[in-house]
């Protein structure tokens, strides 16, 4: 029993479905019959020869503008609304519809366009975020670069030598790096991660041809690479002690 009514309540919403598709349908039809009417009736050239079938051709136009509103209304609510105040109307009986509802004379509201344009991109770009999550759609597609571009980012082999905390910072630390027998100094935000001790004598990757920079006062030329770990943790990529300092890394 429990089963039978069941089915039979399903049945009704896809019967219910299909007699509101049925009806959206027959009322696009009479729209598109009073676009047909509206091209026919011309009334941007009757309006200089033939004022009085101008009128009565916007007259016809206004009141099926007025039915489709009220047969909308179950389906587009907000939709007719704005018609509705468009017409400067109230809605009135499904058994009045298509009766003259706007009498002569009737003054109309300021005209508003009633449906936004979608620009194609914006199309595009729904489409291409379906099925994603919302942090994938919400997320810019990743930027590609060119071999040529990356290789413009000099990434080479450096050894910590010397190491000191800065003072009046709880996040950087002042480091002194050899690079095929040259030194250079890096400042880099890894204080709270790594006591400066135990980084003398570490290898590293670093970017070579940063423009320098200058941190709490000190210059900074280059930039140690470091990635984040699960907890917050910071580490720095170390190297193998038989790889060269100045090695580029490709």
């Amino acid at each position: 029993m429990r089963r039978t009514l069941k089915c039979w309540h399903y049945s009704k919403i896809i019967q219910n479905r299909l007699v509101d598709k049925k009806a959206a349908l027959d009322i696009m039809n009479l729209a598109r019959e009073a676009n047909k009417y509206f091209d026919r009736a011309e009334p941007w050239k009757s309006v200089k020869t033939d004022k009085e079938r101008c009128s009565t051709s916007l007259h016809i136009c206004l009141q099926t503008i007025y039915t489709l509103a009220e047969l909308f209304e179950p389906m587009l609510p907000f939709t007719s609304q704005k018609i509705f105040k468009l017409l400067n109307a109230s809605p009135v009986a499904w058994e009045n519809c298509g009766k003259p509802n706007l009498q002569q004379g009737h003054q109309l509201n300021q005209p508003e366009i009633l449906f936004q344009k979608i620009e194609d991109e914006v199309i595009e770009k729904l489409i291409a975020g379906m099925g994603k999550s919302a942090e994938e759609a919400a997320a810019p597609p990743e930027e590609l670069i060119a071999y040529d571009e990356f290789m413009k980012v000099k990434l080479v082999v450096a050894k910590v030598v010397q190491a000191q905390k800065v003072k009046k910072s709880e996040k950087l630390l002042q480091l002194q790096l050899e690079v095929e027998g040259k030194q250079r100094q890096v400042i880099a935000g890894i204080a709270k991660h790594y006591e400066p001790e135990n980084l003398i004598g570490k290898k590293v990757v670093i970017v070579g041809n940063l423009k320098p920079a200058k941190l709490m006062g000190l210059e900074s030329n280059g930039m140690i690479l470091a990635v984040e770990e699960e907890g917050g943790g910071m580490k720095i990529l170390e190297i193998s002690d038989k790889v060269k300092t100045g090695t580029r890394v490709r």
